[in-house]
């Protein structure tokens, strides 16, 4: 056995890997889709002691593309919601300051916090910052709790918020539906839950 052939049955990821340089199994693409799977199985079994989250993986509905905020917070206005133009699907959608789409928890309140420890690993709370929200929001429905780890949390409309961690990027809504309990926060849907 040549010592190409003992590297790659000693490590069989290797030549896995190489799609960078065209001589692998799978595309760069591919990889990416597999960390996008194994971030929802982690989504749905991280949270499973918070009991924020079933063992359902299926999505009650589809992700929503959004368009990616125009000129997002470069850090300076200090707002902690902001809002991006969803189409006509959804409409305006809430986002963080750097455009990230936001969440909230079905039978979940900021008094009776069902995403815990394990769970806000996956779904990080919104941490307030020096502003409010944006104009197209209404402030009045805006406030900050303290979480029972000590965390401060944005809450809109009575909903804590979270961001998901399996939306790498801006412009999507990939954690719209995951395990049917958690949803985006939508114009659409009056900023609420929309189930």
């Amino acid at each position: 056995m040549d010592a190409s052939a003992l590297q790659n049955a000693t490590y069989p990821m290797r030549q896995l890997r190489r799609s960078a340089s065209g001589r692998g199994w799978f595309s760069s693409r591919l990889w990416s889709r597999l960390g996008a799977v194994a971030i929802a199985a982690v989504a749905v079994t991280g949270c499973g002691s918070d009991a924020a989250v079933t063992t359902q993986t299926n999505r009650s509905v589809e992700p929503t593309a959004i368009a990616a905020p125009v000129g997002p917070d470069d850090g300076e206005s200090g707002l902690t919601l902001e809002v991006v133009d969803g189409g006509s699907a959804t409409g305006l959608v809430m986002t963080n300051y750097l455009g990230f789409a936001l969440y909230g928890l079905r039978n979940e309140t900021p008094e009776a916090l069902v995403c815990g420890t394990e769970c806000a690993k996956v779904w990080i709370p919104v941490t307030p910052r020096d502003g409010g929200v944006n104009p197209a929001l209404d402030e009045s429905l805006y406030r900050t709790i303290v979480r029972p780890d000590g965390v401060p949390q944005a809450v809109y409309n009575d909903i804590a918020l979270y961001q998901w961690t399996g939306d790498s990027q801006v412009g999507i809504t990939q954690g719209a539906g995951v395990a049917g309990t958690w949803f985006a926060m939508t114009e659409a849907a009056n900023f609420s839950d929309p189930g």
